[in-house]
């Protein structure tokens, strides 16, 4: 059985890092797009989104890639980023996520959490009122 190519929007991988930047905001939401167009007022986003690129554009060339640390968890992924591993800082450490095309359109920061699951032990001494009675004899 053979296995179906992944597309994203009818476009293969390699057809989605040929788009050209405007060409590739067409492919996104309403609000990614809306996002895109506010990037040059933001220098900071700008400097993410620049690393990004450099990193793609070493990867292409055949070294290897090294990761882009970033805490900007409102980078909308873009099609030239896939295959990429951005570290994203959830609010303690930075957690990498490597980019795929079904995450284009989305926000960084959608695929880091930013909260611990809640592990209940067991209860302590002194945490329910049974353990406060001690028997007279």
């Amino acid at each position: 059985m053979a296995r179906k190519e992944e597309t994203f929007q009818g476009l293969n991988e390699e057809q989605l890092k040929a788009l050209s930047e405007k060409d590739s905001l067409q492919l996104l939401t309403s609000r990614a797009r809306r996002t895109m167009k506010r990037f040059d007022k933001n220098p900071q986003k700008m400097i993410a989104l620049n690393e990004i690129r450099k990193a793609v554009k070493s990867k292409n060339e055949g070294k290897t890639a090294k990761k882009v640390r970033t805490h900007r968890r409102d980078l909308v992924v873009l099609p030239e980023m896939l295959g990429v591993t951005i570290a994203v800082h959830n609010g303690k450490a930075f957690e990498d996520v490597i980019v795929t095309q079904q995450m284009i359109g989305h926000f960084v920061g959608e695929f880091v959490q930013t909260r611990k699951r809640v592990q209940h032990g067991q209860a302590g001494i002194g945490a329910s009122g049974g353990s406060r009675h001690v028997a007279k004899k």
